[in-house]
């Protein structure tokens, strides 16, 4: 079933704050070794945190759904996607219209989480932890496929398309990366154990990247599997490729609030940047010129988006104008601008899609 309909936007401006590996052969794990020292990015006592003099703008799309909204991702081609929990559905926002469209997904316990874009860029993935499934919406006709995982649940994630004409899926409860072939649909798994996967990104050096509990793994496509400590009580969460190729990283940590961190693709270096000490942490990760853009969905009184230069490592903080909002995932559209999704909002009773441009006013956001 597929229902559209006009979404009327809420414009509401957002307030900038001032302030603001070891390889693995079969299933053993050869230590890693130990993180560098944080890297404590230089400025003022504060922690490096500056005022974004450009300003940025907000603009808000309710939708008529109470729960749900988690992952989002872009097909590319103007539009934004993401799932609903209850009832079950992938849904669609497009970007220039701010229509957005949904469609229910067949089965129980369909609740979508991580969203990915095909590896051959015609249709969009996803995982269902709850059913154990995962599977893909067709553009063409906007019929689903859904593959079941034998076994018992797996604890299904993020997924991601692979440089191998295959998708890749994280298994938390199972401590395992899943691979699915686009073509004959074959799945095979391979064994992290003891880590549990949570979010993966393809790397620009052919391999995968996921976070876990135990930091930053990487997979090759053959199946070879290395470790990267982060030191510390730190758990890695949302992951991506940055602007200058690395692998950029968002975590909690129960010692230091919230960081960012980077892993070298070469060298394997990594650098750890302490952002906020009262933040219980970043989850969502994406990238827009040499920023990156995290969401903060921990404090529910205050909800915020930070975003770091990986440049100068300065730091700055967006709060979002609603109470108890949880921004959640975030992706950069094909519009330029920042799109993320939000799981509560009281005050209208609604979930929404929300759209961040930086640098503009409001209502320039409005019609960007």
């Amino acid at each position: 079933m597929r229902i559209s309909f006009q979404s009327s936007a809420l414009t509401l401006a957002i307030i900038i704050l001032a302030g603001c590996g070891g390889h693995q052969a079969g299933n053993a794990f050869v230590p890693p070794a130990a993180a560098p020292p944080d890297t404590t990015p230089q400025g003022n006592a504060d922690g490096n945190v500056v005022p974004d003099a450009g300003g940025s703008g907000l603009v808000e799309f309710p939708t008529p759904w109470k729960q749900g909204l988690t992952y989002i991702a872009s097909d590319g081609n103007g539009n934004e996607w993401t799932g609903v929990s209850n009832p079950s559905r992938m849904v669609r926002i497009n970007e220039g219209s701010g229509f957005i469209t949904d469609f229910a997904i067949p089965g129980e316990d369909a609740a979508p989480y991580g969203v990915a874009l095909g590896r051959n860029r015609n249709g969009m993935w996803f995982t269902q932890p709850a059913s154990n499934r995962l599977g893909y919406i067709r553009f063409s006709d906007n019929k689903f496929r859904l593959f079941t995982l034998s076994g018992p649940q797996v604890g299904l994630r993020g997924i991601t398309a692979g440089p191998d004409n295959a998708m890749r899926f994280a298994e938390s409860r199972a401590e395992k990366i899943g691979r699915i072939s686009v073509n004959g649909f074959g799945i095979t798994a391979y064994s992290v154990a003891p880590c549990d996967a949570q979010m993966i990104t393809a790397g620009g050096d052919g391999a995968l990247w996921f976070t876990s509990n135990c930091g930053i793994g990487r997979i090759t496509t053959g199946g070879q599997i290395s470790t990267f400590q982060l030191g510390g009580l730190r758990v890695a969460l949302g992951i991506t490729t940055g602007p200058d190729g690395a692998i950029w990283y968002t975590g909690i940590t129960h010692d230091a609030g919230s960081f960012v961190g980077r892993i070298d693709l070469k060298s394997h270096k990594r650098a750890i940047y302490n952002l906020f000490s009262g933040d219980q942490g970043t989850w969502d990760i994406a990238t827009r010129g040499r920023y990156l853009y995290m969401t903060n969905p921990w404090n529910t009184a205050k909800p915020y988006i930070d975003h770091f230069n990986i440049d100068t490592h300065a730091i700055a903080r967006g709060t979002l104008p609603f109470k108890y909002e949880k921004p959640y995932g975030i992706v950069l559209g094909t519009d330029g601008q920042l799109w993320f999704t939000n799981k509560i909002i009281p005050t209208i009773s609604e979930i929404a899609f929300g759209k961040l441009c930086p640098g503009l006013t409001h209502r320039q956001c409005q019609s960007a």
